[in-house]
Formats: structure tokens, C-alpha cells, sequence
């Protein structure tokens, strides 16, 4: 019975949402605004595809950083100068890679920027149709609309839980930023914050080795190599009906490698068994890309 409430629920919603409860003449009205709200939409997303800006390089200074590939894609023109387009195959580029950050910052704002300002008036006409549209179905405001069929049921349920991810996240992410922003600054004298444009460059490629040490070592510290390779064997042992047993004085390549060898319940030995217990060194290949 819950079930079939809860189908019932769920039909009742959709038909609320669709009008069927209004008056022919409100039912109209509705499809003439979802109507507009589509057009709108969709004249907005042409605009955003079809409204691409470009930057230019003219200082070769500002060409550091960029992938041998992208350098010989992107040729000075006569005038001497380096063209880009806010298409993905400039953008992700130049914000990943160019050590340049005022380079990255005018690609961020034309790639932000574009369609901008036709895409303005548009962009309010469709936010009083759905408000429209919303206050006739009995909402406050289209958020409400909206998640009126989801999980979170409300705009407010939404907000609830955002607070929630912000308060159980904050501490940890301010941590990670001030170790991301020292080593930026061991990088970039004068840095005094990483920006959106900077973020890709800075908070993905340049901390990675960081996070990759402090695992390696704090990962150390909680287990212990051998007690994790006999955790490591247990549940096989109970799953497949096996002892397994190291092997003593193994001809291996590594002090950390260890052999071990299976033995069912009737002695024969089926198989051995190679764990590898190396501990990995961290990488820098992500540091001289930029450096």
C-alpha cells in the first residue's frame, strides 16, 4: 500500500505541475509560457555557442608553460601576434598550462564573457517567465517549482542540505587552500590568492605530488606492511576454503616482496602468490610543467 501511495504521490505531482487541475483558459497560458521559456532557452544556448570571443598574445613571455603541440597549432599571424578562440581546445589549454596569470585571467573572462551583452536581456525575460509560470502553479518562486519532484522535494530541503555540505566541508577545504596557496607562492612571488582563473593550474596539476606524499605518509603511519598483507589474505581465506602461509627466504627482487603460498585444506599447495609491498615514490611530472 505505501508504494502504490507513493506512485500515486508522484502522478499527482506531475499532474499539478503539468496544470491539469487549472481551467482551460489558465492551462493556455501555461503552454504559451512554456513555450516562451523553450524559445528563450534555447535562443540563449545559440548565442552562448555561436558568440565565441578571442584573446591575442602579444607578448612572447606569455607563451610559457604552453605544450610543444599547442605552440606549433597556434603560429604568430603577420602582425606577429598569437590569435586565441574561447573554443575548448584554446581555453582548457591555456588554463591548465600558461604560467602567465594575466594570460589566464583575460581567457577566463572572454570564455565567461561571451554572448554577453546580447544573452542579458534574455536571460531576464526568462527568469519572469518562470517566476510566471511558477506563481500560477502555487509556488513562491520557480527553485520551488523545480525540485517539487525530486528527492529534495523543496528549495528550502536544497538549501538545507547545501548548508550542511559547506559546514561538514569548509574546515577540510580551507586546509587544503592554504597548503595549495604556500606552494603557489613558492611559485608566483607576490601571489596573494588563487582566482577562478587560476585554479585549474594551481589547484589541480601543482598540489598533486603534495596530496600524494601526505596519503603516502599518513597511510604509513596508520598501517603497518605486514599487518595490511594479512588483512590483505584473510577474507580470501574464508572465501575460498585456503590457508595461506608466507614463505620463508623467497628469491624475489625486492626486500619489501614477499611470498605466499596457498594451502587447501587437504595440504596440496594449488598456487603461490606474489604481494608487492614497494612503496611508490611521489611523481613531479606535474611540477615541471609548470615551473
Amino acid at each position: 500500500m505505501r508504494l502504490r501511495s507513493i506512485i500515486w504521490s508522484a502522478h499527482c505531482c506531475q499532474y499539478r505541475l503539468a496544470g491539469v487541475d487549472k481551467d482551460d483558459a489558465t492551462r493556455a497560458r501555461i503552454k504559451e509560457l512554456q513555450d516562451q521559456a523553450t524559445l528563450t532557452s534555447l535562443s540563449f544556448g545559440r548565442n552562448v555557442q555561436e558568440g565565441g570571443n578571442t584573446v591575442t598574445v602579444e607578448n612572447a613571455a606569455e607563451l610559457e608553460g604552453w605544450p610543444a603541440d599547442f605552440l606549433e597549432a597556434h603560429q604568430p599571424g603577420e602582425d606577429g601576434t598569437i590569435t586565441l578562440t574561447t573554443d575548448f581546445p584554446d581555453y582548457l589549454p591555456v588554463l591548465t598550462f600558461a604560467r602567465s596569470s594575466d594570460l589566464r585571467r583575460r581567457m577566463f573572462l572572454a570564455y565567461n564573457t561571451r554572448a554577453y551583452p546580447a544573452n542579458r536581456q534574455l536571460l531576464l525575460d526568462l527568469l519572469r517567465i518562470r517566476q510566471e509560470i511558477a506563481t500560477i502553479l502555487g509556488f513562491a518562486h520557480w527553485a520551488d517549482l523545480a525540485t517539487a519532484d525530486q528527492m529534495m522535494e523543496s528549495a528550502a530541503n536544497m538549501q538545507a542540505f547545501l548548508d550542511d555540505l559547506d559546514h561538514a566541508s569548509k574546515g577540510g577545504a580551507q586546509k587544503e587552500y592554504a597548503m595549495i596557496l604556500e606552494f603557489a607562492q613558492s611559485r608566483e612571488l607576490g601571489l596573494s590568492q588563487i582566482d577562478a582563473a587560476s585554479r585549474a593550474v594551481l589547484g589541480g596539476a601543482v598540489p598533486a605530488v603534495w596530496r600524494l606524499t601526505s596519503i603516502r605518509r599518513r597511510c604509513g603511519r596508520i598501517f603497518r606492511i605486514r599487518a595490511s598483507s594479512r588483512a590483505c589474505w584473510r577474507p580470501r581465506r574464508s572465501c575460498f576454503q585456503v590457508n595461506f602461509r608466507r614463505i620463508e627466504n623467497p628469491d624475489v627482487w625486492h626486500p619489501s616482496v614477499e611470498r605466499v603460498g596457498s594451502l587447501g585444506w587437504d595440504g596440496a599447495r594449488p598456487g603461490v602468490f606474489i604481494s608487492t609491498c614497494i612503496r611508490a615514490r611521489a611523481r613531479t611530472n606535474g611540477f615541471r610543467r609548470i615551473r
